[in-house]
């Protein structure tokens, strides 16, 4: 029991990581710092109440953690607006990109390379935008299985998945500051 309690509250830090590049520590409060600081709460509260047994808040942390990581999606990570990347104009289109669905795109078996870039990003950017708005996708999904609160193997396992995507992300977009 130990062992789940330490997964899990490991499980619950790691989220803050998924921030990925808004640490105010680290950079410049951003918007999505914020949405990502409220994640880390949201997913601490959902371990608490996993712990305790309360199904019913452990769903309303998950539906949290979703409209959360929705309004992540809508976000561009500071690393990505760093002026070496265009983003200039990018933010126009950002409502635009935000009611396309990729989440149905298999994205590995795709040629990317002929695809037109986002206006006001270069080909890198829009690169590496798209990854971010996929890695949220993977985790609006395990956000899903949170939901599940019955199948306590399946939150046990599913946050585990979530601290591994977390650190992934992390390292991903996580913006260096300390230059």
């Amino acid at each position: 029991m130990k062992k789940l309690a330490s997964i899990l509250a490991a499980s619950a830090l790691a989220l803050v990581s998924v921030t990925a590049n808004a640490h105010s520590e680290h950079c410049k409060d951003t918007e999505l710092g914020s949405v990502m600081k409220d994640m880390k709460s949201e997913l601490k509260a959902y371990v608490d109440a996993f712990k305790g047994d309360d199904q019913t808040a452990m769903q309303q942390h998950a539906a949290q953690l979703i409209i959360n990581a929705k309004e992540a999606k809508q976000l561009i990570p500071l690393k990505l607006q760093d002026s070496e990347h265009h983003m200039a104009e990018h933010d126009d289109h950002m409502a635009e990109m935000a009611n396309v669905d990729h989440s149905d795109m298999n994205h590995s078996s795709m040629d990317h390379s002929n695809m037109p870039d986002m206006e006001g990003m270069d080909h890198n950017t829009h690169m590496a935008h798209m990854s971010y708005m996929k890695g949220i996708d993977e985790l609006l999904v395990l956000f899903g299985q949170l939901q599940q609160v019955e199948d306590k193997k399946l939150v046990k396992n599913t946050l585990i998945e979530v601290k591994k995507h977390s650190k992934r992300s992390h390292k991903k977009f996580r913006m260096s500051c300390d230059k």
